[in-house]
């Protein structure tokens, strides 16, 4: 009897790919991404790419329009926006699209956005979407019906700095918008007077929970690095925080509850330290204030603040005496 005897060589082949993708405008053809081959155009190199691969744009003006696609990557340019722009003019949309759930692993730094043209974001759409932009400068982007939406479906509940986009100690105000049907918020990131991204910002039932103030809950509302949460309030009384970051909600908790027959009045800082408080009012006739003092989402004060009968009312909370 013969035994035929098989050896078998299996060889596996892995496909190296680089973690660095190169783009410039001046490209001499379509490229490979590599640093001699740089792709032509920064969505080529983004359909490219995958997750935590970084890409690195040449100086140049890039006519075109981009959408991250839901990656987690890092699109930024090799100069600073001084010397490299996306360039959107001609092309309906926003110039920068992050509506696939992008988060903080989602980087776009050292640009100049410009030339985007549409009807709810000119620069840059953030659906459901809270990348990180750094270092980058929005001018001359238009959104097309000025500004403004459905008053029957819109209705502005709030104002405050939600980005932490501030180079100064003052904040820049950011506007928070929700749908009267569905609860739906909506926020415009605000630099002066251009509108710059928006996002969305997650929603309760309408019929359910208010939104009864905006504040800085869980930060130094003195640092530029403040963002602003969200304070709600439902039928039965209970108090509810979201803790935001841009669009994005990174933390939640309740500081109890109390009866309708207290109203929140506003929030502020009232023991200075640094973390926005509730302000309340009794809507009997005598008219109690009654202030909640606030760490995160926590309760850890409470104490009241007087009496004022109701020929008077709570117009608004701020530092008036600077201290």
């Amino acid at each position: 009897m013969r035994i035929l005897i098989c050896a078998m060589t299996v060889v596996a082949v892995w496909t190296a790919r680089a973690d660095t993708i190169y783009v410039d405008v001046n490209c001499p053809g379509p490229g490979n991404g590599s640093q001699a081959q740089p792709y032509c155009s920064i969505q080529t190199a983004i359909i490219a790419a995958v997750d935590t691969d970084v890409v690195i744009v040449a100086p140049g003006t890039y006519s075109e329009r981009i959408d991250f696609l839901g990656k987690a990557i890092t699109v930024r340019s090799s100069d600073g926006p001084a010397e490299t722009s996306i360039d959107g003019t001609g092309l309906v949309g926003p110039v920068v699209t992050c509506v696939t759930g992008e988060g903080p692993g989602t980087a776009l730094l050292g640009f100049t956005i410009t030339g985007g043209n549409m009807d709810i974001s000119g620069g840059m759409l953030n659906l459901f979407s809270s990348p990180a932009v750094t270092n980058c400068l929005f001018s001359g982007n238009v959104v097309t019906n000025q500004g403004g939406v459905d008053p029957n479906a819109w209705e502005i509940v709030g104002v405050g700095d939600f980005d932490g986009l501030a180079t100064t100690a003052t904040p820049t105000a950011d506007i928070l918008w929700r749908n009267t049907s569905s609860g739906q918020l909506v926020i415009w990131f605000i630099q002066g007077t251009a509108l710059v991204a928006t996002g969305a910002a997650g929603g309760a039932d309408p019929n359910a929970w208010e939104i009864s103030g905006i504040g800085d809950f869980d930060g130094l509302a003195s640092t530029p690095s403040s963002t602003a949460d969200i304070l709600w309030r439902n039928t039965n009384g209970q108090v509810f925080i979201w803790l935001m970051d841009g669009a994005l909600r990174i933390g939640q908790g309740s500081p109890g509850g109390i009866g309708q027959v207290w109203k929140i009045a506003g929030a502020g800082d009232f023991d200075g330290d640094g973390h926005s408080d509730i302000l309340w009012r009794n809507q009997s006739a005598a008219g109690q204030v009654f202030a909640w003092f606030i760490d995160g989402t926590s309760r850890v004060g409470q104490g009241p603040m007087g009496s004022v009968p109701h020929v008077w009312q709570i117009a608004g909370t701020d530092d008036f005496d600077g201290e």
